[in-house]
C-alpha cells in the first residue's frame, strides 16, 4: 500500500509541518507520551520527537514506514515507526495523547 507514493509523498503534501507541530504541542500541553496515527513518512512524529514528545508512529504502509526510518536515521533521530492499522490500534499502556 502507498509503495510507489512514498518516494514522493513529502513532495506532494502541502503543509507546514513545523506550525502544524506547534499547534499540536498546544493542545497537547504537558502530555509527552502518544502515538502520531497514519504517520506517514515521520514528518509530524519527528517533529514532535524534536519538541520532546515521547510518540511513536504508526502506519499501514511499510513503504511509507521505511521513509520515516530513513529519515529519522538520517537525522540521528531515534525513533519508532510501527506497522498497523490505525481502525485496529490499541496501545499497551496508556497514552497521554493520540495525533492522526
Amino acid at each position: 500500500m502507498y509503495t510507489a507514493l512514498a518516494k514522493y509523498y513529502d513532495r506532494l503534501m502541502n503543509v507546514d509541518g513545523d506550525a502544524w507541530a506547534d499547534y499540536l504541542c498546544a493542545l497537547i500541553g504537558g502530555r509527552d507520551d502518544g502515538a502520531d496515527l497514519a504517520c506517514g513518512t515521520g514528518a509530524i512524529t519527528l517533529r514532535l520527537i524534536a519538541r520532546g514528545k515521547k510518540v511513536f508512529g504508526v502506519d499501514i504502509s511499510p513503504a511509507m514506514l521505511a521513509v520515516a526510518a530513513g529519515k529519522a536515521a538520517a537525522s540521528g533521530v531515534r525513533a519508532l515507526f510501527v506497522q498497523g492499522d490505525m481502525a485496529a490500534f490499541r496501545s499497551a499502556h496508556p497514552l497521554g495523547f493520540v495525533t492522526c
